[in-house]
């Protein structure tokens, strides 16, 4: 009596049964990558903004915000020594758009009194059309509401002709600790989506090695330890065929 099938049979399981795990593990990636996307999203953008809104409040409390804004007609070189800063934050903290405006509870109307970007092409689209004394309407007011209450506000995502955005908001205050201002900080959607599957596909490489690896050594030991001693075995056993 022959058992050949026997181990062709084994073989097969194992097949089956790892088809089975590393499916099983590209479906637990997939589900970890949009949850790690969603984290990223909220934790990273949410510290990169504290961050700089604690440095650029430090750097305020040693000068009068309104100052600023009289700046542009006053000492211009004041004014651009600002929005070179403005500019190095975003290269160093990875934003898209810094920019800074006065809004009101009273308006739906925002001024702008500058805007910066590190990307050359962006900063002198956004210093053309967002710069000094430009207007826009507010739109969704809750975050700035939220901004001028005192908050960090955000993220609110949204899109327009500048790009697809995150955005945060916060105060800055004047001597009387009244709001002088808002700065607003804008990250690059396409950005943070191309970072996290960067991480995800790095992830997912290493488990799939480190998968296979497994796999590879179970099936080292199961040929030490199963199939050859059942080879052995058919062996013996068709031996004693009539």
């Amino acid at each position: 009596m022959k058992r050949a099938g026997s181990k062709n049979s084994a073989q097969r399981s194992i097949a089956l049964i790892s088809a089975a795990l590393i499916l099983f593990t590209a479906v637990i990636l997939t589900l970890f990558s949009a949850l790690y996307y969603n984290s990223f999203t909220t934790k990273s953008t949410l510290a990169d903004a504290k961050r700089f809104k604690d440095s650029f409040s430090e750097t305020m409390d040693y000068l009068e915000p309104d100052e600023l804004e009289n700046s542009y007609t006053d000492d211009k070189e004041y004014y651009d020594d600002i929005r070179s800063y403005l500019r190095s934050a975003c290269e160093s903290l990875g934003f898209d758009y810094l920019y800074i405006f006065k809004a009101s509870r009273d308006s739906n109307t925002m001024k702008y009194i500058m805007s910066a970007s590190y990307d050359d092409e962006k900063d002198e689209t956004i210093n053309r059309e967002r710069g000094f004394g430009a207007e826009a309407d507010i739109g969704d007011r809750s975050y700035i509401d939220a901004a001028l209450g005192g908050e960090l506000a955000g993220p609110e995502r949204y899109n327009n002709k500048f790009g697809s955005e995150f955005a945060y908001y916060f105060p800055v205050y004047n001597e009387n600790k009244e709001v002088s201002f808002i700065v607003g900080i804008d990250f690059d959607v396409s950005e943070i989506k191309r970072e996290a599957i960067g991480y995800v596909v790095r992830t997912v490489l290493v488990v799939t090695l480190v998968l296979i690896a497994v796999l590879v050594v179970l099936l080292l030991v199961l040929r030490k330890k199963v199939f050859i001693p059942i080879k052995r075995i058919a062996a013996q056993m068709n031996s004693f065929d009539p």
